[in-house]
């Protein structure tokens, strides 16, 4: 014989449930926003690094090629995190991630 369970024991039981549910879609758009502050951050740093690296080939009595690879290498690392990001939401989420405006 199957022991009943109380309204309190099954409402206690789905409370998680209830709560996970409740708070998914506040859940979902912090994780979003994550997902598009990281890949502003890197836009940020790539544009610094261009930035920087018009001003270093500018510099013709102090050209410093090693800087200037920095920052190309700077750019490549940035725009390699954004793809992974990309990536990383479409895995997550089944759809592209829309860009920041």
């Amino acid at each position: 014989m199957a022991v009943k369970k109380s309204l309190f024991d099954e409402l206690y039981d789905k409370a998680d449930e209830i709560v996970k549910k409740l708070k998914k879609p506040l859940t979902k758009k912090g994780i979003k926003r994550k997902f598009s502050a990281a890949y502003d951050d890197a836009e940020n740093n790539k544009i610094d690094a261009e930035l920087k690296l018009q001003d270093l080939r500018s510099k013709f009595n102090d050209f410093d090629v090693n800087a200037i690879l920095e920052q190309k290498i700077i750019i490549e690392e940035n725009i390699a995190l954004q793809e992974k990001l990309e990536q990383e939401y479409e895995e997550l989420f089944g759809k592209k991630m829309p860009k920041s405006e």
